[in-house]
C-alpha cells in the first residue's frame, strides 16, 4: 500500500463521522471527570457527542440515499447483442484463510453475484463479454486470489477462459484506469452507492461504460423500525461521506 493511501485511509478512520463522533463524546468525559475547570465544555462535548451518535444511528443512511437511487438495477435483455462488453466489478474485499481457499467480504459477494448474473445473461445468449474482477489487498496471493473467483463464479456457468483478476489496483481510480485496458463497452458494477462516483472515474478517463449497481440491501423508510437506532446508519454515515469526498476529489484532481 502506497503511503499516499496509507495517510489517507488513516486520515478517514479518524475525522469520518463515526470516530470523530467518539472523539468528541470521549473528549468531553476526559474534561467532565478530570479537568474540574473544564466540567461545562466537557458536559457540553459529552452532549454533543451522544447527540450526534444517536442522530447517525437513526438518520445515518438518509445522505446515502441519492447515491443509492442515482441509477436503476441493469436488464441484461436490454444489452446489445451485436456488442462486446467488458463486466466491470470494483472494491471486491478478498481474506485469505488457513484452508488457503480465501474468501469475500458480504459487500463483494453482493458485487460479484450481480456481476454473474449479467454474466450468466450474456453467456446463454450468445452475447460476447469478459468479466473482469478488481480483488482487494494486493499482498494477498493472485494465484489464492484466482482460484476463489473461479469458484465464485463456477456455478454460474461462465467459463475460467472469460475471467479476468486486477490483482494490484488499490483505489477506486487505479481499477477504472485497469478496466480501460480491456476492449469492449464497460458495465461497472458495484454497491450501489459506488456505482455513483465509479461513473464520475469513467467518464473522467472517457470510459464508454454502463452503471450496474448491485442490489441494496438498507431500512425500509416506511416501518417504524427505521426509526430504531442501528449500526448500520452508522456505517452507512460513514461510507456516504467516503463517497462524497471521494467525488470531490474527482473535481478537483
Amino acid at each position: 500500500m502506497s503511503i499516499g493511501l496509507l495517510l489517507k485511509k488513516c486520515f478517514a478512520r479518524i475525522f469520518f463521522p463515526v470516530p470523530l463522533v467518539f472523539i468528541i463524546f470521549l473528549v468531553g468525559l476526559f474534561l467532565l471527570i478530570f479537568v474540574k475547570k473544564r466540567r461545562k465544555a466537557g458536559l457540553w462535548l459529552t452532549g454533543i457527542g451522544a447527540a450526534l451518535f444517536i442522530g447517525l444511528s437513526i438518520f445515518g443512511e438518509m445522505p446515502l440515499r441519492p447515491l443509492v437511487n442515482r441509477y436503476e438495477r441493469l436488464a441484461p435483455a436490454a444489452l446489445d447483442r451485436s456488442d462486446s462488453y467488458v463486466i466491470c466489478v470494483a472494491g471486491a474485499n478478498f481474506v485469505e484463510t488457513d484452508d488457503e481457499r480465501g474468501n469475500f467480504g458480504e459487500h463483494s459477494v453482493l458485487r460479484m453475484d450481480e456481476a454473474a448474473r449479467i454474466a450468466e445473461y450474456c453467456e446463454n445468449h450468445g452475447i460476447k463479454y469478459l468479466l473482469v474482477t478488481s480483488v482487494a489487498d494486493p499482498e494477498a496471493d493472485p494465484e489464492a486470489k484466482t482460484a476463489a473467483m473461479n469458484e465464485f463464479y463456477r456455478p454460474f456457468g461462465i467459463p475460467e477462459a472469460k475471467q479476468k483478476l486486477v490483482h494490484g489496483a488499490e483505489n477506486s481510480r487505479e481499477e477504472v484506469k485497469e478496466f480501460a485496458r480491456y476492449d469492449g463497452e464497460k458495465i461497472i458494477v458495484s454497491s450501489a452507492w459506488h456505482v455513483p462516483r465509479l461513473m464520475m472515474l469513467a467518464e473522467k478517463y472517457d470510459l464508454d461504460a454502463i452503471p450496474a449497481p448491485a442490489p441494496y440491501i438498507g431500512g425500509n423508510d416506511n416501518s417504524i423500525m427505521s426509526w430504531v437506532p442501528s449500526g448500520k446508519h452508522l456505517e452507512d454515515a460513514d461510507n456516504a461521506v467516503y463517497e462524497y469526498l471521494g467525488m470531490l476529489e474527482y473535481l478537483i484532481f
